[in-house]
């Protein structure tokens, strides 16, 4: 499994050009690294039973991560640019569902958590409508994908010790389902350089972003501030410098009846 360095190298540099989130990014990277070091223990010790189970919760955690950053950062750019999102959508980039109170009222709910392939197509659609794109992903990996997640489940929820075991030919399906994901994501990222759907007119992103000041600070769990001059809002910057959530923020101006963005991360 030699192509893990080269695919994680190429995935790392087109995600930095895209992800607007620091905080997405950083996870990202984390368990690429995490993916990297599982995979070199599996080629010093190919027959190491643990190493091999590792290989395979370090690749689904890296996947499943990567699925719902596409979705934050697609609600992110919704709030920024008209995209045509249906309600359906955007309850499912909320993992959000819809119940009723005793009284009839509705009301959003967390935990509306689709299926593992389902969510992983809708996530990759989503995410290149989000930047004006319409990328199709390449379906030919989707079946060792599936069979992959089977082994996954089973050491995952063991029902016997059999379970536990990865064969060569798991093994093999690791390495597939790496170099499908890896290059289904890089090019994704490559075609979402730029965001080529309509800015949404300040009212209306104010509106979403709920802001009223001329100067935004909008960090990645959702917290905004607000600043009535630029040189207020870089001084709460500067107070602020070693917060980590400085760096996994996003900077925007609301003047002349136009957004844009001052600075992403890197504080």
């Amino acid at each position: 499994m030699r192509a893990f360095a080269r695919n994680r190298r190429a995935l790392r540099k087109s995600g930095q050009r895209v992800f607007g989130n620091r905080d997405f990014q950083t996870c990202i990277n984390v368990l690429l690294a995490d993916v990297n070091k599982a995979v070199a223990a599996v080629n010093r010790h190919p027959k190491n039973q643990f190493r091999r189970r590792t290989a395979i919760r370090s690749l689904f955690a890296l996947i499943e991560a990567y699925v719902f950053g596409l979705k934050r950062i697609a609600l992110v750019n919704y709030s920024l640019y008209r995209v045509a999102f249906s309600q359906a959508d955007l309850a499912l980039l909320r993992e959000e569902r819809y119940l009723l109170k005793d009284n009839g009222e509705a009301f959003a709910a967390d935990g509306n958590f689709p299926q593992f392939l389902p969510n992983l197509k809708f996530s990759f659609k989503a995410f290149s409508k989000a930047h004006g794109g319409a990328f199709a992903l390449n379906t030919d990996g989707l079946s060792k994908l599936a069979e992959l997640l089977q082994v996954r489940h089973r050491i995952t929820h063991p029902k016997k010790a059999d379970d536990l075991t990865i064969s060569d030919a798991h093994l093999r399906l690791v390495e597939d389902v790496w170099k499908w994901f890896s290059a289904e994501s890089v090019k994704l990222m490559t075609e979402s350089l730029s965001n080529r759907n309509q800015p949404r007119e300040v009212e209306d992103v104010v509106s979403r972003i709920n802001i009223s000041k001329s100067f935004t600070l909008l960090y990645a769990n959702g917290d905004v501030y607000d600043f009535a001059a630029r040189k207020d809002l870089f001084a709460f910057i500067t107070a602020h410098r070693t917060s980590r959530n400085i760096n996994r923020a996003m900077a925007l101006s609301f003047r002349h009846g136009e957004w844009n963005i001052i600075r992403e991360g890197k504080f």
